[in-house]
Parts: C-alpha cells; structure tokens; sequence
C-alpha cells in the first residue's frame, strides 16, 4: 500500500471523528464566540486562529474541513476572516522557510515531479498569476507552490498578494459550505458559481499564455 492510500485513510479517519463530535467542537467554538466579554472574545479569537494556522501548516485536518467547521460556527465574515487569515499566514511561513532555510530541498521537490519541469518556464514569466491560480485550486499541493515560488525571482510581497487573492475564493466556498449546511444555502449556491466562473476564467488564461499543452498535469 503506498503513501497516498495510508493518506486518504488517515484523512478518512480523521473526518469521521470530527464528523461524529461535531457538535460539541460546535458548541465549544460558538460558546466561546458568543462571549460578552470584549477581553474574552479577542482571546478566543486569536484562539482559533492560531487553530487555522496550525492546521494549515501542518494539515493532520484537511483544511476545508477545518474551514468548513468555523463557517457553521461563527458568521460568515468572521468565520471566512479566520479562515483567510490564518492560512495566508501559514503559507507566508512557509514560504520563508523555503526560501531562506530549505531552498535546496525545494529544489530537489520540483526535480521529482518530472511533470512540472514543463510548467517552470511558464512559472518563472507569470509566478504572480500562477501562484494566484494555484492557490485557488485545491487538488494542487500547496507545498509544491510554495517551492516553485521560493526558487522564482518572485518577491515576497508579490507572493503574498498573490496567495490572499488565490485562496480568497477557495477559503470562502469551504467557509461557506460550512455556512450553507447551518441553514444558508442560497449564499452557497452564489459562491459556488462564483468560484466555478472564477477558475474557468484562470483556466482560460493559462491556456492562452502557456505554451505548454494543456494535457500536462498539474499534480501527480
């Protein structure tokens, strides 16, 4: 059995055991959150975004589970706040320690995926679009991301911009889901169409700006 397979079982594992106590991470996230005390509110706050960036560093949870969880606990501002905060700042540590402290691993991960080796060009003249693009594309490892960006000539604040408005529409429908399921679903039907229209436009512009074929894999 190979790593992907004890991956997906693991990932299932975990999703059954938060599908199954899910309304007590529920009531403890909303408990907290409706709390009337100013003092009590920020530090439960800064509580579950410390949460968000833990978890989007380190995904033990898939993150749109985690999205999806705030979403149906908090309103959807805060909740997509958090969840768009906390993941951009996880990759944004990422990226510097790519970078700065394992610029030769990053190297050596992008020299095993043979198949990106034909995307390197394209990434190298449009990084800030394609890590846009990347971003809002779940099935893309945001590790292998974060290595092409830290070998580009991409600088950090350009990356940083280009992830918050890459993850901006794929934070917000996990967040929505979340929101949907408690009750909202006329808003999750307009954010999914929104997300639908947003990725076929990028999908549009990579095919008219990259020379590569467009039956190149993007993952493996």
């Amino acid at each position: 059995m190979n790593k992907k397979w004890f991956a997906l079982i693991g990932y299932g594992i975990v999703i059954t055991m938060v599908y199954l106590h899910a309304n007590e991470i529920l009531g403890w996230l909303r408990a907290f959150g409706h709390s009337h005390n100013p003092m009590e509110y920020i530090l439960h706050i800064a509580g579950v975004l410390s949460i968000c960036i833990v978890f989007a560093t380190v995904p033990v949870i898939p993150y749109p589970v985690v999205a999806g969880i705030i979403g149906a606990a908090f309103d959807l501002l805060t909740g997509f706040f958090l969840v768009w905060t906390g993941t951009l700042i996880a990759t944004t540590i990422m990226f510097l320690v790519f970078r700065f402290l394992i610029k030769d691993w990053a190297r050596k991960l992008i020299d095993r995926q043979e198949h990106m080796q034909k995307w390197v060009g394209f990434f190298e003249k449009n990084a800030f679009v394609a890590i846009m693009m990347a971003r809002a594309i779940p099935i893309i490892p945001a590790s292998l991301v974060n290595a092409m960006a830290s070998i580009s000539n991409i600088s950090f604040i350009r990356f940083v911009i280009a992830s918050g408005l890459g993850k901006f529409p794929a934070n917000l429908l996990y967040v929505s889901i979340g929101y949907g399921i408690s009750g909202n679903i006329n808003l999750l039907i307009i954010v999914v169409i929104a997300y639908i229209v947003f990725l076929g436009g990028g999908l549009m512009f990579f095919r008219k700006r990259n020379p590569v074929s467009t039956d190149t894999k993007l993952v493996s």
